[in-house]
């Protein structure tokens, strides 16, 4: 059964999905499915029992999203909930909750995480900076585990309270398969997330908004980074969980 404030946004779904706030949780919400039936279970925190429209219908699409392998899979899938999830945050964020931690770093312990086997992040980084960005951008950047598949742009805090900016490569760039103007690209859009930081649209977290893709598509190879891509990077992602597993059972 749909919690109360919920039933608008929902509707059809009542045989479905029920909605049960736990006032135990803080900053998270889950989702339980029962696979012979169809029937799930989302339970959210209080400062979710009633949220603007926008957040009510993110919560209930991301409840109702697909469960297979195959569907997780998908790179729109993951794009779809990843949106879904920036929204509620956002809301619970306005709220004064889920606040982003910032742990204190030693910097310094990035310094030597930029060369790879195959690339140097640091001088990628300190080329695209003078191209684009007058050499003003400050930011630490390093590679990622060897089978992730995940970059991004995180704001840290060091011992002395003071911010900086670390960027994280995905690891499987870091190959002989991989173009050197994708891991330019790839590189180039994570210092624009510092260029142009995201922004609240009523409850709504923008990253990447309009002048966000307007400066990514001036890339020079930006539509060849974008194809290549979606036609390349399932397959590196799987090959590179494939030499791990192989390596830990060898240890084993």
């Amino acid at each position: 059964m749909l919690h109360s404030s919920y039933l608008s946004a929902a509707p059809g779904l009542d045989d479905l999905l029920e909605i049960v706030v736990n006032r135990r949780l803080k900053k998270s919400w889950r989702v339980k499915v029962n696979f012979r039936t169809g029937e799930r279970v989302l339970t959210i925190p209080e400062v979710l029992a009633n949220p603007p429209e926008e957040v009510r219908e993110s919560l209930i699409r991301w409840a109702m999203l697909p469960m297979t392998r195959k569907a997780r899979r998908n790179a729109a899938f993951a794009s779809n909930k990843k949106t879904l999830e920036e929204t509620i945050r956002a809301y619970m964020e306005s709220c004064g909750v889920c606040q982003e931690r910032k742990s204190r770093f030693n910097p310094a312990a990035f310094e030597n995480q930029a060369r790879g086997v195959n690339y140097d992040l640091q001088m990628i980084f300190d080329t695209l900076n003078r191209t684009y960005f007058h050499g003003e951008m400050k930011s630490y950047i390093r590679w990622g585990h060897g089978a992730s598949k995940t970059s991004y742009q995180t704001t840290r805090v060091d011992k002395g309270g003071n911010q900086f900016n670390l960027i994280t490569i995905s690891g499987v760039y870091d190959s002989p398969q991989v173009p050197e103007y994708a891991v330019f690209a790839i590189v180039y859009h994570e210092m624009l997330h510092i260029a142009i930081p995201p922004y609240m649209v009523n409850v709504r977290r923008v990253v990447h908004g309009k002048e966000f893709k307007a400066a990514e598509k001036k890339f020079p190879f930006y539509n060849q980074w974008i194809t290549w891509e979606r036609e390349n990077m399932s397959r590196l992602i799987m090959n590179a969980r494939r030499r791990i597993k192989r390596k830990s059972a060898r240890k084993v």
